[in-house]
């Protein structure tokens, strides 16, 4: 198996430790460093060069969707790999849209990453092949300029408290406008939400 130098991005260190056990057990491997953000990841791939980066797609400063796409500016050579627990087809869509080749879940990284770290590597895509959800005909409500500048906020992975901070507004405020915004868009769950900014295109480098 060919050298490989790999960045490791992910808040939470049980992820990473469980990424580099796999990496570490191939010949030539190597993790180069690890991040714990998306800004933290770009600074890092500038520096360090890797050639393959293995990158979550919810993190607290910005999501795995807008740090590929700048990473893909930045460090043209790195390839990129999401390692995420949301699987749904417009997010995967999404991530490879934005430049990633290979995006495998979380559950399944056992048996799939060392061989998407591999196919990318070579120049495939990982799947090679997949069926996206589709449902961009559909008709949703509109979003006002500041409830759609706190799904970007949201679908950041921020807290109500770090997004009524950085926008200057209560945090009261903040739920609000959360809660109208899952009403309005008959949505349930973060990673719903997630979709729409990425579908909707909400979400941007």
């Amino acid at each position: 198996m060919s050298a490989c130098r790999l960045l490791l991005v992910d808040d939470y260190d049980i992820v990473r430790q469980g990424v580099r056990a796999l990496i570490s057990a191939q010949a030539g491997w190597e993790v180069c460093g690890e991040a714990r953000s998306g800004g933290e990841a770009l600074r890092m791939a500038a520096e360090l060069r890797p050639d393959v980066v293995v990158m979550d797609l919810l993190m607290p400063d910005m999501n795995g969707i807008d740090a590929a796409r700048q990473m893909r500016k930045a460090v043209p050579t790195a390839v990129i790999v999401i390692l995420s627990g949301h699987g749904e087809g417009e997010l995967v869509r999404g991530a490879f849209e934005a430049g990633v080749r290979g995006y495998v879940l979380k559950s399944e990284a056992r048996t799939h990453l060392v061989p998407a770290i591999a196919a990318v590597m070579a120049g495939k895509r990982y799947p090679e092949s997949e069926v996206w959800g589709r449902g961009d005909g559909e008709e949703l409500p509109v979003l006002t300029a500041r409830e759609r500048e706190i799904v970007q906020w949201l679908a950041g992975g921020h807290s109500n408290k770090e997004i009524a901070a950085g926008l200057g507004i209560q945090v009261k405020t903040v739920e609000t406008h959360r809660a109208s915004i899952m009403r309005k868009l008959n949505l349930e769950s973060l990673s719903e939400l997630v979709r729409y900014a990425i579908r909707r295109r909400i979400i941007e480098a």
